[in-house]
Order: C-alpha cells, then structure tokens, then sequence
C-alpha cells in the first residue's frame, strides 16, 4: 500500500553522491521511496526549500517522481491557525519555539497526508515529540517521525511493509 510522505531537506541536502554512511543511508532511501511506490508530499514551503539545499542526486530523483505523476501528491494545507496555535501554544517558548517554528510546515502537510515525516533532524523530532505528550496537543502524537540514518535498516524495512501505522512507530521509528 503506498504512503504519501513528507521528506524534509535534510535528507535531500544528505543524498549526494558521497560514499559517507549518512549520504549512502539517505540516497537508498530515497530510491527505496520510489521503488517501493510510495509518494512525495509537495508542497510549495517544501520546495522551496529543497531548492535551497538539495544534492545534485535527489534534484535528479525529485525529476524522477515527478515524471510519474503519480508518485507524488501536491498539496497546499490548510494552515489552520487553530491547529497551528495549539502546537505552537504560549508554553513553548525560546530555542523549542523556533525550531518547531521552522518545521511546523513539515508537520502541516503530514497532517494533511498520511502523518508521516521522514527527517534526519532529531532535535526537531525530540522537541515535537516532548509537546506531544502535552495537553491538547493530541495531533502530534499521529505523527510518525522516521529517520533512514538512526536505524536503516528498520526503515528500510518498515517502507517495505507499506509504513504501518501503529502506536509503536509513532515519533519512535528509526531510534537506535
């Protein structure tokens, strides 16, 4: 069954052509996206950020899905203040603040999608995964937030068997 994810820049940034582990764990997993048959997010926040920081690599792979109309799904969330105001609430504050500031976009087209980020940023999944566990915060804990160099090979895995969604994964998957 194929999933639509959200692919944050620091995996596009990371799948270069470098024979480094992180950049390997990046590319293959982009190939395995495309091969397997899941779905790219695109969004207009999304791309314009990949534009600032891809490899020449995933700009080639970005080309691939496109060719294959149906391999991606462009959507322009609903940047639903109310959602957006409860996440961002007045208990997060300072360094937390910015940081899901700067991803909250990659987090609105989750929740539009099928509620998957993958993302090298474990800073950023740390802080959405602590304000998940806050009251009325209960849309963060749908996420499910994987990172193909923490653990390839269980992501690589879990692509495979159609990226279930099950309580297990959430803001847990690809964890040491």
């Amino acid at each position: 069954m194929s999933k639509r994810l959200v692919i944050d820049t620091s995996i596009m940034q990371s799948a270069g052509n470098a024979a480094d582990p992180t950049s390997e764990n990046c590319r293959e997993f982009l190939i395995r996206v495309r091969e397997i048959c899941h779905r790219l997010v695109l969004t207009d926040d999304i791309m314009n950020e990949w534009k600032r920081h891809r490899s020449n690599f995933s700009r080639e792979w970005i080309r691939s899905m496109m060719r294959t109309k149906h391999k991606c799904s462009a959507l322009r969330p609903a940047h639903d203040k109310g959602v957006r105001d409860k996440i961002l609430d007045k208990r997060i504050s300072g360094p937390h603040r910015e940081i899901m500031e700067d991803d909250m976009h990659l987090i609105e087209a989750a929740l539009d999608a099928d509620n998957i980020v993958a993302s090298r940023d474990e800073e950023a999944k740390g802080v959405f995964a602590k304000a998940s566990r806050q009251r009325g915060k209960g849309q963060l804990r749908e996420i499910i937030w994987v990172n193909p160099d923490a653990d390839f090979e269980t992501v690589i895995k879990w692509l495979e068997e159609g990226a279930p969604e099950n309580k297990a994964n959430r803001f847990k998957l690809g964890n040491s």
